[in-house]
């Protein structure tokens, strides 16, 4: 029997989907920008690349509301607007650690290659990944957090609705190749707001669901682990040679 297939993206998710990717995608490229022409000024560097993705995550946030809002006004749903604050996913809040601690790291990238006897040009190249990589996480992560508040902040709303929050499902972003975890995981719906952890290169989101009776929630048995600043995440290495598996709780 072959997998089920995801849900077709509505129009709502396509262009949700498409924006925050493109958000992503800018904020890493002026990341990696910064880095490699100002790294010889470390504290320069630094507070430019803080300053671009605090910018990105503060958008982030108004994308995931709008978007959150729009998905109940598509379902028929009326909410008083939640009104996420940007200011509570940054990436000192989010992570733990002061931004300037995490981005400071890519400097470290870059002394290892000259250390192992790489060239200043591939040192660079290692460094504006990492920074790349820090920021695209760090988008990622407002977005889950963010869309985890909206969806408790919405449930908390006036319970005499006929129609109410029962759960969410997975929405996978972007053209692809998606993971195979991701992949399986937005045939499904969920209930558990464990079931949100993100992993190395995750662009999903999620999509609330509205109704009368809670929705059928599935678990997996992909390992989660917590990272001391991530929160969970699924770690690839665990998956099976044929892929994740979900089972039923």
């Amino acid at each position: 029997m072959s997998a089920a297939a995801p849900p077709q993206l509505s129009p709502v998710d396509a262009v949700y989907g498409s924006q925050r990717l493109r958000l992503a995608s800018t904020v890493a490229a002026a990341v990696a920008a910064a880095w490699a022409h100002r790294f010889q000024d470390r504290e320069a560097a630094i507070s430019q690349i803080v300053r671009l993705v605090a910018a990105g995550q503060a958008h982030t946030v108004n994308l995931v509301e709008a978007y959150m809002a729009a998905k109940a006004a598509q379902d028929g749903v009326a909410l008083s607007r939640v009104g996420l604050d940007p200011a509570a996913y940054t990436t000192e809040t989010l992570r733990g650690i002061a931004a300037d601690i995490v981005y400071a790291r890519p400097f470290g990238a870059y002394g290892a290659f000259l250390n192992e006897g790489q060239s200043e040009e591939a040192a660079i190249r290692a460094a504006k990944a990492s920074v790349s990589k820090l920021a695209a996480t760090d988008l990622q992560l407002a977005q889950t957090h963010a869309a985890r508040d909206w969806m408790r902040a919405a449930t908390e709303q006036d319970e005499t609705r006929a129609l109410q929050l029962v759960g969410y499902r997975r929405v996978l972003a972007g053209a692809g190749p998606h993971c195979a975890l991701c992949t399986a995981a937005a045939t499904r719906t969920y209930r558990a707001e464990t079931l949100l952890p993100i992993h190395e290169h995750c662009t999903c989101t999620v999509a609330p669901l509205w109704g009368t009776e809670p929705v059928a929630s599935v678990g997996t048995t992909v390992r989660v682990e917590e990272d001391p600043e991530l929160g969970p995440r699924l770690l690839a290495d665990s998956w099976t040679s044929v892929g994740p598996r979900l089972i039923e709780l």
